[in-house]
């Protein structure tokens, strides 16, 4: 897929996913608004053998924060900030 293909909503996911040290796409297109927070959001992941679910408190860069603050112009009313819902931007 060539760069002028990506949705904006994507474009932002691949910048935030690089700006927060590359994490899991999948479990970031899982959780909702609540999770992210100020300075900060949380995955609930299964770690180790045991499976059991931990919480894992991630840091928000400047550039992942400002990633969040310009999809809330875009995805403001979706539940998940990823939401690659189609609207037309002017």
């Amino acid at each position: 897929m060539l760069p002028e293909e990506l949705s904006l909503v994507t474009a932002e996911l691949i910048k935030f996913l690089i700006a927060t040290g590359g994490q899991c796409p999948m479990q970031l297109l899982k959780f909702d608004r609540t999770m992210y927070l100020e300075g900060h959001f949380l995955m609930r992941d299964r770690k180790g053998k045991s499976g059991r679910r931990m919480i894992h408190v991630v840091p928000l860069t400047p550039l992942s924060q400002g990633c969040l603050d310009w999809l809330d112009s875009i995805t403001k009313d979706d539940p998940y900030p990823f939401l690659a819902s189609m609207k037309v931007i002017a």
